[in-house]
């Protein structure tokens, strides 16, 4: 079973590999030279959290500089020894896989993955963990890009979340994941615009007054949703999404007191759920 899908995931990932030196749209926003994220940690995990795409300073320091080879995070044309994704092999593809979930046992973007890990805490899950509750990091798109999400020209996010939500469907349906937890409005607003809602779909959007920030000013709300699949592709499972409108890392004003509420909410709603076939 082990072995079937480390070649899925493999075929998976020279697919990636092939979008991106193929391309032109995807080549022009991302970071051509940077390796495709399955993942980040292991696929054997119960709960994930779901983001936008890998931030760009996986790659480069603050002031765009590549990061040294002792600073990696995660595979490059150069750390593979190649000059060109048409290079690339299966064996480069494993490399890069193994690097996704290893990527907490070597140099994790700790500023932006704490907080999260904060958040799944009372749900006694961790990114960090090599035994208990392992939880792991997905993305809408696996592709690092040179601008943030929200500077993308509209075409360009197109082409990047047609390819990447196809290719989350499949590293879900291979994963050990029953519950994806949505960072973020934006993240909830790409969910709903781009997974297909056929008759295995319910979702709900609630009013949380107790999330708000800014003295109410910045209301908070609770997103839920069930599923059995993602477009065409059918998981062999019902997930539980559940999602907030603040984005942990970034949200101006989010409290440790509201993060906590988040958090209790994540919890509670995850003990309640029944893994259902």
């Amino acid at each position: 079973m082990a072995r079937n899908r480390n070649n899925e995931l493999c075929r998976e990932m020279l697919h990636l590999i092939r979008e991106l030196d193929d391309s032109n749209v995807i080549k022009q926003c991302s970071i051509p030279w940077a390796s495709p994220v399955l993942c980040f940690g292991s696929l054997s995990s119960r709960i994930a959290t779901l983001g936008l795409n890998p931030s760009n300073l996986e790659y480069v320091d603050r002031s765009g500089k590549p990061l040294s080879a002792q600073e990696a995070r995660l595979e490059t044309l150069s750390s593979l020894s190649i000059n060109s994704w048409r290079e690339a092999t299966e064996v480069h593809a494993s490399k890069i896989i193994q690097s996704c979930e290893d990527y907490f046992l070597r140099n994790p973007y700790n500023q932006w993955f704490r907080p999260l890990d904060r958040l799944l805490a009372p749900s006694r899950a961790s990114y960090y963990t090599q035994i208990g509750t392992t939880a792991c990091h997905l993305d809408l798109v696996p592709y690092a890009t040179r601008d943030k999400w929200s500077s993308l020209l509209a075409r360009e996010r197109s082409a990047l979340l047609q390819v990447g939500v196809r290719s989350l469907a499949k590293v879900l349906q291979m994963s050990d994941v029953r519950i994806l937890i949505l960072n973020g409005r934006s993240v909830i607003q790409e969910v709903e615009k781009t997974f297909v809602m056929d008759s295995s779909w319910t979702s709900s959007s609630i009013s949380m007054p107790e999330w708000s920030l800014q003295n109410g000013r910045v209301p908070g709300f609770a997103y839920t949703a069930k599923t059995r699949r993602i477009g065409d592709i059918e998981l062999g499972r019902t997930i539980l999404l559940l999602g907030y409108n603040h984005n942990i890392q970034s949200s101006f004003g989010v409290t440790s007191e509201v993060t906590s509420r988040i958090s209790r909410w994540v919890k509670e709603l995850g003990d309640n759920w029944n893994d259902q076939p």
